[in-house]
């Protein structure tokens, strides 16, 4: 199974990769010019990533060593194109990134006994959205990231491969009644406060140091997010 690139204006395909072996889950880097992806053609799982333009050969990002035996999903690249976000696919499955730079060690996002699995960043990289069946069933979570205090549930009744909105104030989730989405909301706060303010609805059960204060500047204002349930949520399609 190979990787192709369709063009959407002109609605052409061209083939990215070439090789007998299984490649699979291409991910666009965030300026549009690599493609990184999943591949055993090296007789071990590896995520590769190659020019969008298909120039040049498919170089090796991290590969299966001992403790880490994969596959390796790839599922979203940060904005500031320094973390790779893939899903281990090992027992159990769990959500890592991967850092791009320096000695690229994994970094566990969501690690447990649960399935986790897709984790997308939001556009700021304060948080990671993802898909847990710690509750018995499939739903969307968020946390802080790349570490904090706390993890939210998103979903209610099922959700799978989370996206942000570009602004970053809607998730859009997968699930067994169609597409739908739920708000992410930030808000103006002093930098004094610790914590963030809407920490209060009775679905949060506790409230965790907000990762976008942990150092503000004296006298300052930052915008610190934090989850707001909605009465309902929105289907897009079925």
């Amino acid at each position: 199974m190979d990787i192709w690139v369709r063009e959407l204006r002109r609605d052409v395909a061209t083939r990215l990769t070439f090789h007998e072996a299984l490649d699979l889950r291409p991910v666009w880097s965030p300026d549009g010019t690599r493609i990184a992806f999943f591949s055993d053609r090296d007789g071990a799982p590896t995520i590769y990533q190659k020019p969008a333009n298909g120039a040049g050969e498919a170089e090796p990002l991290f590969e299966a060593t001992e403790g880490r035996i994969g596959p390796f999903w790839p599922s979203h690249w940060s904005r500031d194109g320094r973390y790779l976000v893939y899903t281990e696919l090992g027992s159990p499955v769990n959500v890592f990134a991967l850092p791009l730079q320096g000695d690229r060690e994994p970094i566990p996002v969501a690690q447990s006994e649960f399935t986790e699995a897709l984790g997308s960043l939001s556009p700021d990289g304060a948080w990671i959205a993802y898909g847990s069946n710690e509750s018995g069933s499939v739903e969307i979570y968020a946390r802080p990231f790349p570490e904090g205090q706390g993890r939210w549930q998103v979903s209610t009744d099922g959700g799978l491969a989370a996206v942000w909105s570009e602004d970053g104030g809607e998730i859009f989730y997968l699930s067994a009644t169609g597409t739908r989405s739920w708000l992410f909301q930030s808000r103006a706060v002093p930098a004094s406060r610790r914590v963030c303010p809407r920490c209060c609805s009775s679905w949060i059960n506790r409230c965790p140091p907000c990762p976008r204060l942990t150092s503000p500047p004296t006298g300052s204002s930052l915008s610190c997010p934090s989850l707001v349930k909605t009465t309902q949520t929105r289907p897009l399609s079925s």
